[in-house]
């Protein structure tokens, strides 16, 4: 796969992940902003921060992924992700990412 193929992937694993979260997530206000960490065999390889803003029937939602830890020393990778959009219930359409 090369260097594209790998950030499609990337970036369709992220928005899979995020469109599960609104799905089951209950109204939300304001701003939420929450921090993963990434880990491979018990070691800390990346970290993942978004944060989801919801104002009436609009929302926006920004993502990084990057390396972090022992691995971060060998491998630098950064992942930058949003999406602006509105909602209906539980359903959220993108209108730009």
């Amino acid at each position: 796969m090369n260097k594209i193929g790998v950030k499609k992937f990337h970036f369709r694993s992220i928005a899979a992940f995020l469109v599960v979260f609104f799905a089951f997530s209950s109204a939300m206000a304001d701003t939420r902003r929450y921090k993963f960490d990434v880990l491979i065999r018990g070691i800390k390889a990346g970290q993942l921060r978004y944060a989801i803003e919801i104002k009436g029937a609009s929302y926006g939602v920004h993502g990084i992924l990057e390396s972090t830890g022992l691995v971060g020393l060998l491998v630098r990778y950064h992942f930058d992700a949003q999406a602006v959009g509105k909602h209906f219930g539980n359903q959220y359409q993108p209108e730009h990412y």
